[in-house]
């Protein structure tokens, strides 16, 4: 509206409503979000198709009504819904992109009914809907923002009802957390042990039902209760059951155990570690537990949320190395017994030689790595058969931490000449890795500084290097330049979410200790306090991911004691405190949060781990319009200031500011390759031509060739001289990718063997080579080029389309 003028607008906005199939979307928000809304609403009888998109807020309970009444909901004739107590993967979700935004738009319809207190009209609606309705971002998103202080009664009430009759619902978590009182959560505990004590519900049923009285007695904070719980329900029998109820109770059994290992570990409680060990891995050796290959995600120990990479990472934790290894291969021993392997011909040779158990074995690995026993660790690449490659090359991008593993094994066999050029490899294309440049700085020492600064170069946007520098040079007692080389590491990104928990703020800690080495002990014990402030508010994101919210509170105040400005921590302590509905509480921390993100903020910062959904939430927006309005006011010319307040403007839909502030900061600081590409993200919003879109897209390829950090679609760029020009130049880095690191000589026998057998290609092995190459390679400028849409259309045309030179 802002560019066409209200008259405008709506003649617009009425030819869009007439025409079928359109389901119309105002990403930008503001008065033309608004005048879309009055037009439904006086032309609903005219309305083609309905418009759920439209209903953003808790204010459209109206716009919903008309909607739902023009365009009745379809019976699910036949069909019950779904129960999500063990069925949550079986679950298809809704059947149409407009099913779906029905659903998005209920559930906010749904909120705006309590705060109207139309309770009973907002359970009856709740008590038709599927269980998956209520686990979309929609409705977490709004109701972490809804007012549950203001309208406590009315959620209470809602919670009650619906649960009463919908105990499948996975409202548990939400409504335990806002029960503000001991009669209040009572309720909820007793309607949900009424649910599991019916006389109609089976077995695996019951066991979900259960599982969801976990997740309310730990939202109450009833531990002990919750503890002996999950004892009971890992020790209930399902020997009377049929086999393929065993079987789902077996995979609740081995989340619930994986749930008491967590608790044990975050309460100090070895007694309910050692328990939840026992049972794991007497559910595992259960002989009725014959796992389908398409059930195998509660075993995969890569993934570090699963039931076994919880228990396993345990161990680690811990330091129980046979532990963990015992864990692994029993799992393993499991997994192979797959139906899909052992009743089908040639199923267990396919499925090994492709790789099935290569995740497995790369955490062996780990784990004899972990121990020092380097030589198992060789012993495992060159003699396993069943790594699904030919060579370490084949397994470094699905197995990241595996060559820094293996070069630490090399290195300890004297193999160092291997051992570096491994590592080397590895850095080109995964510089994130701290434990790679450890082993590759203890081997080379200083002289691999110059090596470091061409990765640097090559990247400038990963920090990484610099800390390593700067690390070389604090041990060679060049003080001043250390503490430069590490405070050029903090301007990049000094947040570190993208490392894992333990591993974040090392630049901070370099710098805190070049400087007690320049006598200035103060200072350092100032960022020794950052870094305490960061490790503490990571165990409070621990509890959070837990269920144990209210005692994460306790722990987030702990961190804030140490560094009170660390926004990222008074975030999280505001966000707890709000899902708690206490809002008063939550804006004193807000206020701080955002009073201090600008001077916290790298060139590539993303927000600090914990810290997602900052401009989504009602609270936080508010207290961002009055912090940061006020902040570009009295420091304009800060860069920092001018992208945050871009990112709020974007939040509210007003996409035309929110590209200026984008730019602004942008053209304060060159080299703010966030700010670039948020404004590019806007290019289609606020109508860029196709020069002015391109200008910002080869500012962002300039700053950023190997395309790492601003996520560029070549595509997308017309401007194929410029595209040319740039990668022309920045491709002569001379950095030559090799194409073989380790031969892993059994794997490589076996897949020579059945490639024999079954007469297949190596096509396969080569994509993988091509793919590692390509990952640590600056693109020649013809395979930029190739990927203009125009261009490979014409490639396509000539049959030549989609190849890439390497």
């Amino acid at each position: 509206m802002t560019l066409a003028g209200e008259k405008r607008a709506e003649e617009m906005i009425l030819r869009a409503l007439t025409i079928s199939g359109l389901s119309l979307n105002v990403p930008s928000g503001g008065a033309t979000l608004e005048l879309a809304k009055r037009l439904v609403l006086k032309n609903i009888a005219t309305l083609t198709d309905p418009q759920w998109e439209l209903v953003t807020s808790t204010h459209d309970t109206e716009l919903f009504e008309v909607l739902a009444k023009r365009f009745p909901d379809k019976e699910k004739r036949g069909q019950a819904p779904p129960d999500l107590f063990q069925a949550t993967d079986r679950y298809s979700g809704p059947s149409s992109g407009d099913d779906m935004s029905r659903h998005k738009a209920r559930t906010v319809y749904i909120l705006g009914l309590i705060a109207l207190n139309r309770v009973k009209d907002a359970t009856e609606q709740a008590k038709r809907m599927d269980p998956e309705e209520f686990q979309n971002k929609e409705f977490e998103k709004k109701w972490h923002s809804f007012d549950k202080i203001r309208y406590a009664d009315g959620l209470n009430q809602f919670c009650k009802s619906v649960l009463t009759d919908r105990p499948e619902l996975p409202l548990w978590k939400q409504c335990g957390v806002i029960a503000s009182n001991v009669s209040e959560s009572e309720g909820l505990v007793a309607i949900v042990d009424a649910a599991a004590k019916k006389s109609d519900v089976g077995f695996e049923t019951r066991l979900g039902i259960r599982e969801r009285q976990v997740e309310l007695l730990l939202a109450l904070d009833r531990v002990d209760d919750a503890v002996s719980l999950l004892r009971e329900m890992i020790k209930a029998d399902a020997g009377r059951e049929t086999p393929k109820v065993q079987r789902g109770a077996g995979f609740t059994k081995l989340r619930l155990a994986a749930r008491m290992c967590t608790l044990g570990m975050l309460l100090a409680r070895p007694d309910l570690v050692k328990e939840s060990e026992d049972a794991f891995l007497a559910v595992l050796g259960n002989e009725g537990m014959r796992i389908n290959l398409s059930e195998m995600t509660a075993l995969n120990v890569m993934d570090t949320d699963s039931p076994l990479g919880v228990m396993v990472d345990a161990y680690l934790e811990k330091g129980d190395f046979a532990g963990a290894e015992n864990m692994v291969v029993t799992a393993m021993q499991v997994m192979l017994k797959a139906p899909e392997l052992t009743e089908l011909p040639g199923g267990r040779e396919l499925a090994l030689s492709s790789g099935f158990l290569a995740g497995h074995l790369a955490r062996l690995a780990e784990i004899y790595d972990r121990a020092g026993r380097h030589e198992d660790v060789l012993s495992l690449l060159e003699k396993a058969a069943w790594w699904g490659g030919t060579d370490l090359v084949d397994l470094a991008e699905g197995n990241n931490e595996l060559p820094a593993v293996a070069a630490r094994a090399l290195h300890a066999a004297g193999r160092d000449s291997l051992a570096v050029e491994i590592l080397k490899s590895y850095l080109l294309g995964k510089p994130g890795d701290d434990s790679a440049y450890a082993t590759l700085t203890e081997i080379l020492g200083p002289a691999v500084i110059p090596w470091l600064d061409g990765l640097q170069a090559r990247d400038r946007f990963e920090e990484r290097p610099l800390i390593w520098k700067a690390q070389l040079l604090l041990k060679a007692g060049k003080l001043d330049e250390a503490e430069a080389t590490v405070r050029q590491a903090l301007k990049i990104d000094p947040t570190d979410g993208e490392q894992k928990p333990g591993n974040r703020g090392r630049a901070y800690v370099v710098l805190a200790d070049t400087l007690r080495a320049k006598g200035r002990a103060e200072d350092a014990a100032f960022f020794d306090r950052v870094v305490t402030a960061i490790h503490t508010a990571e165990t409070g994101d621990k509890f959070t991911e837990a269920g144990l919210v209210r005692k994460s509170i306790a722990v987030y105040e702990e961190a804030s004691k140490s560094f009170v400005d660390a926004y990222c921590v008074q975030w999280r302590l505001a966000e707890r405190l709000s899902s708690l509905g206490d809002l008063k509480a939550a804006k004193k921390h807000y206020e701080i949060a955002f009073e201090r993100m600008p001077e916290q903020f790298g060139q590539v910062a993303s927000f600090c781990f914990g810290c997602e959904g900052v401009f989504t939430h009602q609270q936080s927006v508010s207290v961002a319009e009055e912090v940061l309005t006020g902040l570009v006011t009295s420091t304009p010319r800060k860069p920092q200031v001018h992208y945050l307040l871009g990112q709020l403007r974007e939040s509210q839909g007003r996409k035309a500011e929110a590209y200026r502030h984008f730019l602004t900061a942008a053209d304060l600081d060159p080299h703010y390759l966030d700010a670039l590409k948020a404004a590019y993200g806007l290019r289609k919003d606020v109508f860029l031509s196709q020069a002015e879109a391109d200008q910002l897209a080869l500012r962002m390829v300039r700053l950023d060739p190997l395309n790492r950090h601003g996520h560029l679609s070549a595509g997308d760029i017309s401007d194929l001289k410029g595209l040319w020009s740039i990668y022309e130049e920045k491709g002569r880095d001379g950095v030559t990718i090799p194409k073989t690191l380790l031969t892993l000589s059994a794997s490589k026998q076996e897949l020579e063997a059945l490639l024999k057998k079954f007469g297949a290609s190596s096509e396969l092995l080569e994509l993988k080579h091509n793919t590692y190459r390509s990952q640590r390679r600056i693109p020649e400028p013809g395979d930029a080029v190739v990927k203009n849409a125009f261009v490979n259309k014409l490639l396509q045309a000539t049959g030549q389309g989609g190849q890439m030179l390497y």
